[in-house]
Order: structure tokens, then sequence, then C-alpha cells
């Protein structure tokens, strides 16, 4: 049986649910999660990818059975292999244009900089950036981020502590 996702109404009330491709084919209101795994001192791990940009350390809609914070430890074990962490409800994104039309939940993982070093070690396609470092890029150097990273950054999403 395939996984089935919500779609939202005007209100991001669930009225139906849906096959992924379904949803993304007709630019349905959807759930959707942003996980971005950082170390207390603000450094952050990110996906590096093929055609050159950095994005957040993994995304997903958002299954219908999920709540965001189990789906991102979901995320964490099967995309990055992670110990546990600790995981915040970072910030709710109201669904935009920006966000793919998703009411998108945005989580951190927090870790020590060493582990969090230590993955970025294990993972080919990550790097560690600062925050202070995204922002700034997110102003002058837009393309060397993704999308809907330079777009949270603009708008406040992604704080820097």
């Amino acid at each position: 049986m395939s996984v089935l996702y919500e779609v939202l109404d005007q209100h991001n009330s669930c009225f139906c649910l849906m096959q992924k491709a379904l949803i993304l084919r007709q630019g349905l209101r959807h759930r959707a999660l942003l996980l971005l795994i950082r170390s207390s001192n603000g450094q952050n791990l990110l996906r590096s990818h093929k055609e050159g940009f950095l994005d957040f350390s993994s995304q997903a809609m958002l299954p219908a059975d999920q709540s965001p914070l189990d789906f991102a430890r979901y995320l964490l074990d099967e995309e990055w292999h992670c110990p546990t962490c600790r995981l915040k409800l970072a910030g709710l994104w109201q669904a935009c244009p920006e966000n793919g039309n998703a009411l998108t939940s945005i989580v951190e993982a927090r870790l020590s900089l060493p582990s969090l070093v230590e993955l970025c070690h294990r993972q080919e396609q990550s790097a560690l950036l600062g925050t202070a470092e995204m922002l700034n890029m997110a102003h002058e150097q837009a393309h060397f981020l993704s999308p809907i990273l330079c777009s949270a950054l603009l708008c406040g999403l992604v704080q820097n502590h």
C-alpha cells in the first residue's frame, strides 16, 4: 500500500488524502518538513546538490500519519544514520509559492559540534556552514543556496542561535 499525504484547505485542515504525485502535479496545498541539523554554536549541516547549491539537511512531504518531530527523527535515522539528538520545532511556514504550496514545519536537530563534524565527514554530499554566512549568501550570492533555503533565510525562518 502506498503512503498517503494530506491535502489541506485554506484553513490548513485536512480534507482528503492523496498520493504524493497527484498532489504535486495539481499543486495542491499539503504538509512538508524541512530539517536543519545544527550545533549550538551556529554551524549547520547542509546537503550539497550536484547542481552546485546547498540545501536544508533534509526535506520531504509529511505523510498523513506522521507528526513533524516523529518524521524528522525518521529522516535523521534513514538519511543521516544520525545518533539520537535533541529535536525542536523551530517554525511553521505558511503555504506559499516559495515553499511549493506546503504548510512547512521547520525542525532543528541539535548535535554537539564534534558530532556534527563527524556526521559531515561520514556523508559525501554535505557541508558545514554558519548561519551568519548562510544569511550573507542569501543576500549576496543566492545562487549558491537552494531557492527554498534562500527564501527561508530571507523570511527570518532560520535563526542565528
